[in-house]
């Protein structure tokens, strides 16, 4: 026991002692590594080659070559990364490799059953490994030659036995060069036979072979070295490289590059040689590309199999090697001299010529693949107009495009290596100081996730004023999913941004706009109610006194009218001035509601109770809100309808869906049958200048809305698509009082007439006083509140032949046809009928366009007695003579 301990060497720790005393079956495998010399000494350039040639080989990112003691786990090579010494006890793949006899090869460590494997491996993320056992001439498993890879990675054939063979080769330089006891001298003492010396030359040529062909770009260019190394290696009188073009069925090939000993002539019989190499390579190509191999089995030629007749070729080695599974060239071995036999370890050396050379070619189509890549991928960057960022796992810049350096206004040597949050700002630099919000880019780099942000990002550039930036930040991940930086994207928003404001202030120009002509118009409306009492009653207060104080009357209300209308200008500040004062609501509702409807085709059903309490409120500004409301309604059943008026007293709580402070109100509903609304235009329909109608402003519901909140109430709604609305309006309860506004007196001709005028005017103060006024004149009239009814009056009159011999049409009929398209309607009856236009809207009376469109005259609204007589003399008198309708 103490010789076999002393033959081991020292063993400095008792632990250490104990534990190869309680493992006597490892006695002779430590032993054979100790024989090796090559514990704790410094890495090999031969061990690295071979390991980073069996990695790739396996197409894997990392390799090593390790030895294993009583207690470590020693590398002597490795590749992808710096291996360290680590304790066997932290290395479990360790024990199950040395107990194989052939490759131990996982997909996927992480999902492994065993958790023993994943502890080695886990140390660098490893996702698939292989390994073969490096066994000695005693039979010991000494260590192992291992690939890895970051992603699960399946083994072929091919690949197993490219570890077996780089394992393989490994172990012989090892026990060639080894100088101590055991498997040492064994080596040494046949050191001196001829294959032996002829191995160890091949292996030293092949490692020198290697090292030149890994040595950069390109692989042509150092191919001329590589084949003299092979040629002098073995002995051969020729060695050359042969591309292939097509696939394995069908290629061409061409003579690339030779080497020759001294004294042979560097053609000979090449042609036919190549000839000979192309026909037996054929299908041996098509089996390694269908195995996944990288290179042929090495086929030979000697004299008596028409190697090459009549010239100095003797016999042939050739060797044929694959590419990414297609067939790429092949190496060409020549004796001038005699026939030979090539040995099986000449045909190996062959063979782990053309697998370097194979890995080489297919590192250089990888290394211009990427060349071509980064290429392309720079012209794209360079041909985007959106600034691109990438940055790495830090949120450091390390790639930029000229769109990022022309917005930044610095060039890229100075951006790369920056954060790329100190150029960008979450503060409007223009508006007022406010708190820094968090980068997502941060996020994005922690969660993996993608991040679009619309605006609120100022691009800040060296000299220049910020700019407005909007764009996506998404994650970059490796091959193992794990996120290592960021691009980002941003388009310059600031143009856009602009054009859009001013769009906006533009389109609240045009609603403003709007806004005032449907303001300016009732406000004429009002005035023309006004004008026209005043001046009638100043022609009637000496002949008809009773009929002047009911002008005069009809001109204060007129003037209410006119204080409605600025009250609705007011309607929207909460100071308006309002002058309330207790009213009973059914009255009010009823009596405008009523009026509302007189010209309608719908009906209105009141269910107001008689008992109802008087509210607190300004009639007149009130009034518009159920005149708005009745005419909504009114609009919404064109082809006729009901709506239902009805109220009732509540007692709403503290949580009422309304908001209202908790107490009694009156509510009132106004539930049509009409049109409705669509779901998506509910939440508008209250809102300053939405109109569904054409040529209406928009203002009506909004006015509506806001008035009621001046009374300390609410309004709401509710719509349903083809079956009709409801409106709800709380107003809060006041005490007891009552008014009244007494009856209009009706004004009768005071002469002969001189002629029947048809007049078209929505607004029923307007009508009243054309009633007047024409009565005054001493012509008969018919007022309409629609278009229709003043065509189907004139139709019927037509058919009658009673006289018709003018008509005064306003131009703006809201929710339906106005004075131009009933002037139309009416010439189809009558192509020299009279026509006089009035309208409030000032920009609408333009004379000779309306001449042009066959009016004979212009009334502008406010108007007087002589402005409606006057228009009248001057349309009649040029009416054409004979035209009596």
């Amino acid at each position: 026991m103490a010789k076999r301990t002393s033959s081991l060497g020292a063993v400095s720790r008792a632990a250490d002692i104990r534990a190869l005393l309680e493992r006597p079956a490892e006695w002779p495998r430590l032993e054979a590594v100790r024989a090796l010399g090559v514990l704790d000494t410094l890495p090999e350039p031969i061990f690295d080659r071979l390991t980073a040639m069996a990695a790739r080989a396996c197409s894997c990112s990392q390799g090593v070559l390790v030895f294993v003691d009583e207690t470590r786990v020693w590398p002597k090579a490795s590749y992808g990364f710096v291996a360290q010494v680590v304790p066997r006890s932290e290395a479990p793949l360790t024990a199950r490799t040395l107990a194989s006899l052939d490759v131990v090869a996982e997909r996927d460590v992480t999902e492994s059953s065993e958790a023993s494997q994943r502890v080695w491996a886990d140390r660098f993320g490893i996702r698939g490994f292989a390994a073969v056992p490096l066994i000695s001439e005693s039979g010991h498993a000494v260590g192992f030659l291992g690939v890895f890879d970051r992603v699960p990675h399946e083994f072929s054939e091919a690949e197993r036995q490219a570890l077996r063979d780089y394992a393989a080769l490994a172990m012989s330089a090892l026990e060639r060069r080894a100088g101590g006891p055991g498997e040492g001298k064994k080596a040494r003492a046949s050191a001196s036979s001829p294959d032996t010396s002829l191995h160890l030359k091949h292996l030293e040529a092949a490692a020198k072979i290697g090292r030149t062909l890994l040595e950069g770009s390109p692989v042509s260019a150092r191919m001329g070295p590589v084949l003299s190394l092979l040629g002098q290696s073995l002995g051969a009188s020729r060695a050359q490289q042969h591309d292939v073009s097509g696939d394995g069925n069908s290629f061409s090939t061409k003579f690339a590059l030779g080497w020759c000993a001294t004294g042979v002539a560097a053609q000979g019989e090449a042609a036919n040689a190549m000839h000979v190499a192309e026909n037996w390579l054929r299908a041996d190509f098509t089996r390694a590309a269908r195995e996944g191999a990288k290179v042929t089995a090495p086929i030979q030629f000697a004299e008596g199999r028409d190697v090459a007749p009549g010239g100095d070729v003797r016999s042939i080695l050739v060797c044929g090697y694959l590419v990414n599974g297609h067939p790429r060239g092949f190496l060409v071995l020549q004796d001038a001299r005699e026939p030979r036999v090539w040995s099986a370890e000449e045909c190996e050396h062959l063979s782990s010529v053309a697998t370097g050379v194979a890995l080489a070619l297919a590192n250089e189509d990888a290394s211009l693949g990427l060349q071509a890549l980064e290429e392309r991928l720079a012209r794209t960057l360079d041909a985007i107009s959106d600034a691109v960022f990438v940055t790495d796992a830090k949120a450091r810049m390390v790639l930029v495009n000229p769109a990022a350096c022309a917005l930044l206004g610095m060039p890229a040597t100075k951006l790369t290596g920056e954060r790329l949050g100190s150029f960008f700002t979450r503060v409007d630099p223009a508006g007022p100081p406010a708190t820094e919000t968090p980068d997502p880019i941060g996020r994005v780099l922690r969660e993996g996730e993608t991040v679009t942000e619309s605006g609120g990002v100022w691009a800040v550039p060296e000299g220049r004023s910020p700019r407005l930036v909007a764009g996506p930040t998404a994650p970059l991940r490796d091959a193992a999913g794990r996120v290592t930086g960021a691009v980002r994207v941003f388009r310059d928003v600031t143009e856009t941004e602009r054009l859009r404001a001013e769009r906006r202030r533009a389109e609240q120009f045009n609603a403003l706009a709007s806004f005032a002509s449907g303001i300016g118009n009732d406000f004429n409306n009002a005035l023309a109610a006004i004008s026209g009492n005043l001046s009638l009653a100043s022609m009637q207060l000496k002949d008809q006194p009773e009929a002047a104080a009911a002008g005069i009357e009809e001109a204060q209300r007129a003037t209410q009218s006119a204080r409605a209308v600025a009250a609705l200008l007011l309607g929207f500040s909460p100071a308006s001035d309002l002058d309330k004062k207790l009213v009973p609501l059914a009255e009010l509702v009823h009596s405008i509601t009523t009026e509302a409807f007189a010209q309608e085709r719908a009906t209105a059903q009141f269910e107001l109770p008689d008992d109802l309490p008087p509210v607190e409120l300004d009639p007149e500004v009130f009034g518009l809100v159920v005149r708005n409301l009745a005419r909504n309604a009114a609009e919404a059943m064109p082809m006729g309808g009901r709506l239902r008026v009805w109220a009732e007293v509540r007692e709403l709580s503290r949580d009422h869906p309304t908001g209202l402070a908790p107490g009694r109100y009156v509510k009132i509903c106004f539930e049509d049958e009409g049109s409705g609304f669509a779901p998506e235009l509910m939440e508008k329909i209250f809102q300053p200048f939405f109109t569904t109608k054409p040529g209406a402003g928009g203002f009506g519901l909004a006015f509506a809305y806001s008035i009621v909140r001046q009374h300390n109430g609410v309004i709401n709604a509710d719509s349903i698509v083809g079956q009709g609305s409801i409106f709800r309006v709380y107003l809060p309860l006041g005490g007891s009082g009552t008014t009244s506004v007494p009856p209009a007196a009706a004004v009768k001709p005071t002469r002969e007439s001189l002629g029947r005028i048809l007049v078209l005017d929505d607004d029923l103060p307007v009508r009243q006083v054309f009633e007047r006024v024409l009565s005054q004149l001493g012509y008969e009239s018919s007022i309409f509140p629609d278009g229709e009814s003043l065509v189907a009056e004139f139709k019927e009159r037509k058919e009658k032949g009673r006289r018709c011999d003018a008509l005064i049409l306003d131009l703006s009929i809201p929710g339906g046809p106005g004075g131009f398209e009933i002037l139309q309607r009416v010439r189809k009856l009558d192509p020299k009928v009279c026509a006089i236009a009035t309208s409030g809207f000032m920009d609408s009376l333009n004379r000779d366009d309306l001449e042009r469109r066959g009016f004979s005259g212009v009334l502008p609204k406010p108007f007087t007695v002589n402005d409606v007589g006057t228009a009248l003399e001057a349309a009649l008198a040029r009416r054409p003579a004979g035209n009596k309708a």
